[in-house]
């Protein structure tokens, strides 16, 4: 990121891991800022709508697997997804999303201000996306291999957020 800022935040729920925490719980940021994890849930629900209006067929089809799956309590208010995480200035190197849902696809929100680079990469289909602020893209995350590329800022106050909402595979044991 040639030296910006980078930090990450996850709001929703998150599932047991047995060596550290055996129980499924909701993330510490969800629990103490109940105030931006409010706004999380009403983003939520947005991309949600979005989601259902594009891609009807696809969203049905997640929305059916969370409640088949998934405890409706741990998945956020009227929407398929369990979690969403935010990543700031993050130049992400290649991997699949192996601890989703699989078949579920992630809703990835950019805003950006004044920097260059951060382009979506999706190395199998020798794609590049140049998103605009407030671009939505929505894949399956798990199936397809894709990063960051690097970040340069153009000002001090130069950012790329990216906003992810998807469903933990691990969930379903909750």
């Amino acid at each position: 990121t040639y030296g910006m800022e980078t930090r990450s935040a996850v709001f929703g729920a998150l599932p047991r891991v047995g060596i550290r925490q055996d129980y499924c719980r909701f993330t510490r940021n969800s629990v103490e800022r109940q105030d931006l994890m409010d706004r999380v849930m009403q983003l939520g629900l947005s991309l949600s709508g979005l989601y259902a209006e594009h891609l009807p067929s696809e969203y049905h089809r997640h929305l059916r697997m969370s409640l088949g799956e998934v405890r409706r309590e741990w998945l956020l208010p009227d929407t398929p997804f369990s979690t969403a995480n935010f990543n700031l200035n993050a130049a992400i190197r290649y991997h699949r999303d192996f601890a989703n849902q699989p078949g579920m696809y992630s809703n990835v929100l950019v805003l950006k201000r004044s920097i260059q680079g951060g382009e979506l990469v999706l190395p199998e289909y020798r794609v590049a996306l140049a998103q605009e602020s407030g671009s939505l893209i929505i894949f399956d995350g798990q199936a397809v291999v894709h990063g960051v590329m690097p970040i340069k800022s153009e000002r001090e106050d130069a950012l790329r957020c990216s906003i992810v909402y998807y469903t933990l595979s691990g969930m379903k044991s909750c």
